[in-house]
């Protein structure tokens, strides 16, 4: 009986670790049913959705995850079949989910059924299927529009309407992303409206998508947004489905134009090199304005004051145009998706500081990664896993794809039986090396939010690794830092190679830590290895435009 039980409990761990809801869709949502079009007499209606690491309120238990973005789930009916089902859950913002799955009554009797019934996510549009949205814990997002405005306001097929030189105003200036509008001298009674940006991503035809939630009301519709920053229009359906602005945006339940107030700089702003122009996570660059638009702090705009190479001055300002001031900005391109920067303070006059390399030390190295990255190779190849001496009571496998070469997988398992109880896959996007530290940031395959600093050394066949965080601290010491140091030896490498180095003979209570060696390197690249192991790319490699990953620090007893 305690073989059975034991049995059953290492089939339900195994079972868990294959499907795994990633953490950045848990918590608690509402989705709208039931569709209304064009009507604001009659509000939709709202129902609660939760999703866990392996469960939904609504679709039941997680059975497997199918191509990271959709998963089998199975709800238990009394006196019936379990009904299996695919559910496809696509991140469009930390708090928005795009859904797509078969009609609710649609059920099918086992995990391979459910499976083929599965969404392709590549042909994917945002009118279809529909979206939940975080009701808990939200997570203020950018939608583009962050300052002062003058506003217009018009509802399809209505004289209810707002010109733009009534003297109706939106301010975005805090960090909650709040749209506050106060329309004055429209054709309806002067009010205010408070506009709550849930997200935004870009869709087909380079058209901007958006939800936002009416704060008065609790009504959440979805938008598309056109124009510039200076002049952005907003084009609402009357509900969270965005099928009402398939194929028409002039079909919009409602449209706001805002303006942007101008302001005045005492410089002739100059042009952000090319290299650096597009979208980052938390950063856009284009032609000579720079925005920032972190989580939780206020966003900055930055004007290009001058060029020279890699280190740009700037003079920035709050979202709602209070100066702060000139300071440097020193960028570095690490691969074609990933950049660093660090600044110097702020000052009020540009006293050349860009020149002095001592102005920098004060501040840490950003990282920032594209909106749509690409995949660059890894670095290292082969397998490896822990060695013989420190196999006491967590293990790890590390093994890279050596046909691609930009991806490896991370098994964490318990050392005594060689069950699996974390496994994580990586997409590696930078790769570059900085004294005797290589480092690779990477996201794993099933999140589209957390990202990954990794810092490594190789002595022979043996690799010490490390978990920075979202940014690549230059603090890290493999001497001092050892408890945060994962120990692999090579098993094996992607030209069939044998290890050269043997493992060292030690006690089976020591531990394999890091020493600077005395000697060269017994350790000899492939010719590959040499081609992908190198510094950063020069600044002209133009980045294609296309940050916290739970910090998995293990500790060797």
């Amino acid at each position: 009986m305690l073989a059975v039980f034991l049995i059953l409990g290492v089939i339900r761990l195994r079972l868990s670790v294959c499907c795994r809801i990633d953490d950045s869709l848990h918590g608690t949502f509402q989705r709208q049913f039931g569709e209304i079009i064009g009507n604001d007499q009659n509000p939709p209606q709202y129902e609660k959705v939760t999703l866990t690491s392996s469960s939904s309120n609504v679709w039941g238990d997680c059975y497997e995850n199918t191509n990271f973005d959709s998963f089998i789930f199975g709800l238990k009916r009394m006196g019936r079949p379990t009904c299996f089902r695919c559910i496809t859950l696509i991140l469009r913002s930390p708090n928005v989910i795009q859904v797509l799955h078969q009609q609710e009554s649609i059920c099918h009797e086992s995990v391979p059924e459910a499976r083929r019934s599965c969404f392709d996510v590549s042909s994917i549009s945002p009118w279809d299927g529909s979206f939940i949205f975080r009701s808990e814990n939200l997570s203020p997002d950018s939608c583009g529009l962050e300052g002062k405005f003058k506003t217009s306001f018009s509802r399809k097929n209505t004289n209810i309407n707002c010109s733009i030189d009534s003297g109706t105003e939106m301010e975005n200036c805090n960090p909650d992303m709040l749209f506050k509008i106060k329309f004055k001298n429209c054709s309806f009674p002067d009010f205010s409206q408070r506009l709550n940006c849930l997200g935004s991503w870009s869709g087909p035809n380079a058209d901007k998508y958006a939800i936002l939630m009416d704060k008065d009301t609790g009504r959440y519709k979805c938008g598309i947004m056109t124009g510039s920053k200076e002049t952005t229009k907003l084009s609402l359906a009357s509900s969270s489905s965005c099928m009402e602005l398939h194929g028409n945006k002039n079909n919009a339940f409602e449209e706001y134009v805002f303006l942007e107030t101008s302001k005045t700089v005492k410089f002739l702003p100059c042009r952000f090199p090319e290299w650096l122009q597009g979208e980052y996570e938390g950063l856009t660059v284009k032609n000579d304005t720079m925005r920032y638009h972190l989580p939780n702090s206020p966003s900055i705009t930055s004007l290009c004051a001058e060029v020279d190479n890699e280190r740009i001055l700037v003079y920035s300002e709050a979202s709602c145009g209070e100066a702060l001031g000139y300071h440097c900005l020193w960028f570095r391109s690490r691969s074609n998706s990933v950049i660093e920067f660090k600044t110097t303070e702020v000052t009020t006059e540009d006293i050349g500081m860009c020149k002095r390399e001592s102005e920098f030390e004060k501040n840490s190295w950003t990282t920032l990664i594209s909106k749509s990255p690409q995949k660059q190779p890894c670095a290292f190849f082969g397998s490896y896993s822990s060695p013989r001496e420190v196999r006491l009571n967590d293990c790890f496998n590390l093994t890279v794809d050596c046909k691609s070469r930009d991806r490896f997988k991370l098994v964490a398992y318990h050392c005594e039986n060689g069950i699996a109880y974390d496994v994580k896959n990586y997409n590696c996007y930078g790769t570059w090396k900085e004294d005797e530290n290589l480092y690779v940031y990477a996201k794993t395959e099933d999140s589209k939010t957390d990202n990954t600093c990794f810092i490594s050394r190789q002595q022979g066949d043996f690799l010490y690794m490390a978990v920075l965080g979202s940014h690549c601290s230059r603090n890290f010491n493999f001497s001092k830092d050892v408890d945060n140091v994962l120990v692999f030896q090579r098993t094996d490498d992607c030209n069939r190679r044998k290890p050269i180095t043997p493992a060292p003979k030690k006690s089976t209570s020591q531990i394999v830590r890091y020493a600077p060696p005395s000697k060269p390197i017994q350790f000899v690249p492939s010719d590959t290895e040499k081609l992908y192991v190198m510094s950063a790319p020069p600044p002209n490699n133009s980045p294609k435009m296309d940050l916290f990953l739970p910090f998995l620090i293990f500790f060797f007893r």
